[in-house]
């Protein structure tokens, strides 16, 4: 009694065992009922003197001691009212797990399955009818009670956890007993038997039957529940098996990049050597800048992040990736990618095109948004047109100040609209976070001509837009535009609270962009390849609707399908999500998918 207050909590309740047992006792022990007494004092004396640096911890920082306690209560999530009712639920799923359905957790059991192997679960039932039927036997009578009071630990806890095995641990020694008196029950009817041949097998029929049972347990365990890919994924086998890929790409020289569930894993610190993390998440840091990383980078991403792997595997085909799964399939463990520094260059900075008079086109590689023609071109080139093209990275949220300098007749174009020009030359924009395109056009007359493109980020100072920011080739914006309003609705009219391009469309965060409650809008073009029925599913945890070319084509709080015929090119597509408040501490996401009903699936991760 005393060391058991030392483990786990769900034996705080084991006293009520101890209390019908003793209950019983004095109803029924006749003249024994003094000494049962005294010694029940001295148990409980004992037991307490045992117990009494938790209870003192209990009393002195019960903040603490009862923190988990109250966080998986049931009465922490569901209304008094309410409360019995998914009790009354919750105790037949758990009475159920011994035969039906089991815990589903795979870390407790092979998920969903029955507790207990067949005969083992015959056996309980004949071992618990037998204890009823001796029920002034108070060894006997508490065995069943036992297992009704050990199950109220999961009972009284969270009701979507049920059945909960762990927290029902302590039924163990109960249900083992039941078994075995059933067990001793049928050797003691066999032997004792009027018919010879069936006191003569007996012992085998019990040694089959204890054999059997055995074999299906081993196998269970050690077969089926081992090979399932859902219990091998359960207990840190992703972190255990990137880590020794962690330590080789660290002494390769590479940065490691990390989805942030990985940020603060015990087990990949621990194996590899405790290395350093960086978090990786688009479109903050996505695509990579060279300049971050050493000789490249080695990313880790958890299955969640599939989005950002295809994202990835988009910007840098050449490079490594891998997809890692339990040996006999299942879901993906998690991603991993490994980027060397040169491919991260690669797509640096822009495209210059320069047209000449004879029709002639010379392109190259532009790092950095400025020019003096005078270094940059021979007296015999000019006149010429000149363009430069790629894509622009905003990291960074605010107002940006852009400034057209030079004396180069040109025009500037973010995400293909006009924002400058020579008559024109300055502008403040409050940008998306995420990728745009850029592009520059000009006429240079003579060399004496200068062309610059200069910004001022968010409190920093007016100076040509850095190569880091600076991309082109397969980086380019992919995905969804984003606006955020604080509220419940749309402002029309009224310049959004935040601004974000969205690169996927199954997609989550541990931080909101803006605090609950908030209304987003997405948009974009869905381009389809062919035409045909598709169907479409969404899921979010708050109220998502789909728009196909203004048709609603989906409106849920949690998952929605639907079908929509559609004809091949771009189509428009609009997201609009309302988030009153968080799912859970630290996430909140969304998922879109789409599927060709001819069986190609396309996942519209770049739209």
């Amino acid at each position: 009694m005393g060391l058991g207050m030392w483990f786990y909590a769900s034996f705080r309740l084991f006293p009520l065992v101890i209390g019908l047992l003793l209950l019983h006792a004095l109803v029924f022990n006749g003249e024994g009922r003094r000494r049962l007494l005294a010694n029940a004092a001295i148990m409980g004396l004992a037991a307490f003197f045992v117990a009494a640096p938790v209870v003192q911890t209990a009393f002195v920082d019960s903040e603490d001691f009862f923190a988990r306690t109250r966080t998986t209560s049931i009465f922490s999530v569901v209304p008094i009212d309410e409360a019995f009712g998914q009790m009354k639920t919750s105790m037949g799923r758990h009475l159920a797990m011994f035969h039906l359905k089991g815990d589903p957790n795979p870390r407790h059991n092979l998920p969903d399955e029955p507790m207990l192997d067949f005969l083992s679960g015959a056996l309980l039932i004949l071992g618990a009818a037998i204890a009823f039927a001796r029920w002034r036997n108070a060894s006997m009578i508490v065995m069943p009670f036992w297992i009704l009071l050990m199950l109220l630990p999961g009972v009284i806890t969270l009701p979507w956890e049920a059945p909960q095995s762990l927290r029902v641990i302590t039924v163990i020694p109960a249900v083992v007993a039941l078994i075995a008196v059933a067990v001793s029950s049928i050797w003691v009817a066999g032997r004792e038997a009027p018919w010879p041949r069936i006191r003569k097998y007996t012992p085998a029929f019990v040694a089959v039957l204890l054999a059997v049972i055995a074999f299906a347990n081993v196998n269970t365990y050690f077969g089926r529940q081992a090979r399932d890919p859902r219990v091998f994924a359960s207990f840190s086998t992703d972190e255990t098996l990137m880590a020794p890929d962690m330590q080789l790409q660290q002494r390769r020289g590479y940065s490691l990049m990390v989805s942030r569930q990985f940020l603060y894993g015990l087990t990949a610190s621990l194996l590899a050597g405790n290395p350093r993390f960086e978090t990786i998440a688009a479109p903050h840091n996505i695509p990579l800048d060279p300049g971050q990383a050493w000789r490249g980078a080695a990313i880790y991403l958890e299955p969640r992040e599939a989005g950002f792997f295809h994202l990835l595997r988009a910007y840098y085909p050449d490079a490594e990736f891998r997809e890692v799964r339990p040996p006999s399939g299942g879901d993906v463990l998690y991603y991993s990618a490994v980027i060397s520094r040169d491919l991260l260059q690669r797509d640096k900075g822009l495209i210059e095109r320069r047209t000449f008079a004879d029709g002639s086109i010379e392109e190259s590689t532009k790092l950095g948004a400025a020019s003096v023609w005078a270094l940059d071109a021979a007296e015999s080139q000019v006149p010429f047109d000149v363009e430069w093209d790629g894509t622009l990275h905003i990291t960074q949220a605010g107002e940006y100040s852009l400034v057209l300098d030079g004396n180069t007749d040109a025009q500037v174009f973010l995400d293909d609209r006009p924002i400058l020009s020579s008559g024109s030359p300055a502008v403040t924009i409050n940008a998306a976070v995420g990728l745009h395109t850029l592009r520059v056009t000009g006429r240079v007359e003579n060399l004496t001509e200068i062309l610059r493109l200069l910004w001022r980020p968010p409190g920093g100072d007016l100076v040509p837009i850095p190569v880091e920011n600076l991309y082109h080739g397969a980086v380019r914006p992919v995905g969804l535009a984003g606006r955020f309003f604080q509220g419940n609705e749309e402002r029309a009219g009224v310049s959004a609270d935040a601004l974000r391009v969205t690169p996927v469309a199954d997609t989550f965060w541990y931080d909101p962009v803006l605090t609950e409650p908030y209304f987003a809008v997405w948009q974009g073009s869905l381009e389809v390849p062919g035409e045909g029925e598709y169907g479409f599913s969404v899921e979010a945890f708050g109220d998502l609707k789909l728009y196909i070319d203004g048709a609603l084509t989906a409106d849920t709080q949690g998952k929605s399908e639907s079908k929509v015929t559609l004809e091949a090119g771009s189509r428009r597509i609009r997201l609009e999500y309302f988030s009153e408040f968080a799912p859970s501490e630290y996430l909140r996401w969304f998922n879109a998918e789409w599927q060709r009903s001819i069986g190609c699936v396309y996942k519209k991760k770049a739209p």
